[in-house]
């Protein structure tokens, strides 16, 4: 096999969760051809082996994120295998930058500035951060800035007023740790549905395409696992959201997401205002992925499409 016609799928560590060790399995589990295309590394020692990294025209980097402000070390690892890419000729899948940007903060404010409908945000630090909301009397909550609160344990909020937020906030709750930093403000928006519910749909999207990912529902504004729902009527909804497939306006839309951010991939997070509109949460590079079918299937080959199409363009 001419190792030039593979890509390297380079991890520095294997969390069973991250996507990409378990798109590694999807491939094995389902024989997907693309496995004969893709060759998976392990670096958990962070030795750097350049003579194996020059076998390959196409390099995707696998962290969590964001890169630069939680995980220094593997950033700098990152920055060393950009600049090792560039000079040898070699597409790198998964910047540094673009691993570092999804601190809260810097992209709803990168979103903004390029047009698209996201929640105001602050870094907070003190409460003379919090005097934008306080004198356009928008409503806000707290949340870590950095890094991925996936149960939601960390969030307080909404607040209306200072006086609310003097009498209820309480930051000995945020204590950071290696996978949690500092803390920023960000606006609350009621997107609460006709039938009094709150949801938050998902897509999947590279550069150049999405798909649907899943819908979820609950009586709480803020959805996580532990309050969605888990019966027949929020099956139905999520049956009924996968039962066609996004727009063509649509998919211009999430993958202009994906590139101004400069992602190659990322898990969308959107919901509906009461005029119809979206409003983007956060578009998340390292989603978790669901084991069942058809999701198991779909995001597979999706994966799958995109790196098949940067393996392309390099001959």
């Amino acid at each position: 096999m001419n190792p030039t016609r593979n890509m390297l799928a380079l991890m520095l560590s294997e969390a069973p969760w991250q996507y990409y060790v378990k798109y590694e399995t999807f491939l094995h589990e389902l024989n997907h051809p693309f496995r004969n295309h893709i060759h998976f590394l392990r670096d958990t020692r962070l030795a750097f082996p350049s003579s194996i990294f020059k076998r390959y025209k196409v390099i995707a980097f696998y962290y969590h994120d964001p890169l630069k402000n939680l995980y220094p070390e593997q950033y700098a690892y990152a920055k060393q295998l950009e600049t090792f890419c560039k000079q040898e000729g070699i597409r790198l899948i998964n910047t540094p930058n673009a691993l570092s940007n999804t601190t809260k903060t810097i992209q709803l404010n990168l979103l903004m500035q390029a047009g698209i409908r996201v929640a105001l945000s602050l870094p907070y630090h003190t409460e003379n951060d919090l005097a934008p909301f306080f004198k356009q009397h928008i409503p806000f909550f707290i949340r870590y800035n950095d890094g991925h609160d996936s149960q939601g344990e960390f969030v307080q909020g909404p607040f209306y007023s200072y006086k609310q937020f003097i009498a209820q906030f309480n930051a000995s709750t945020f204590i950071e740790n290696r996978h949690l930093k500092n803390t920023c403000a960000i606006q609350w928006i009621n997107t609460q549905c006709a039938d009094g519910l709150y949801r938050k749909h998902r897509v999947y999207a590279t550069r150049f395409n999405a798909i649907k990912g899943f819908v979820t529902q609950s009586e709480s504004w803020y959805i996580h696992g532990n309050n969605a729902h888990n019966h027949q009527e929020a099956h139905a909804k999520q049956a009924k959201y996968l039962a066609t497939e996004l727009s063509v306006d649509d998919v211009i839309f999430f993958t202009r997401i994906c590139n101004i951010l400069n992602l190659d991939f990322c898990a969308i997070d959107y919901a509906y205002l009461p005029s119809g509109d979206i409003v983007i949460w956060e578009a998340n590079p390292h989603p978790a992925l669901s084991d069942k079918e058809p999701s198991r299937t779909r995001i597979t080959h999706f994966l799958s499409q995109y790196y098949l199409q940067q393996l392309n363009s390099t001959h």
